[in-house]
């Protein structure tokens, strides 16, 4: 058997512009149809925005799912931001859609 230990600070900030990979996943990376996103920490309701290299959003939803399948067939191949307001927080994960 194997043996899995983590710590957890509860309460305090991880680091202040909350880039970091940590908790939320966004698998695959890149892909060309969908994509998946975890939110394991998710309290109420998360609000998603995927912008451009610009800045032009190209799609905005809500959801209180911790699993969110993002479908990117609509999507021109290129660099994209999804940000994701949750539990007070932003946090910025590149998306990669591929041909």
């Amino acid at each position: 058997s194997t043996a899995v230990s983590s710590s957890r600070v509860d309460g305090g900030l991880e680091d202040e512009d909350n880039t970091g990979q940590g908790e939320i996943g966004l698998y695959p990376n890149p892909s060309a149809h969908k994509t998946t996103l975890t939110l394991p920490n998710l309290e109420g309701m998360a609000e998603l925005r995927i912008s451009d290299a610009s800045g032009q959003i190209i799609k905005t939803l809500t959801s209180t799912n911790t699993e969110i399948e993002l479908d990117l067939s609509d999507m021109l191949p290129g660099l994209y931001f999804l940000v994701v307001h949750h539990n007070n927080q932003s946090t910025v994960k590149k998306l990669q859609v591929i041909p």
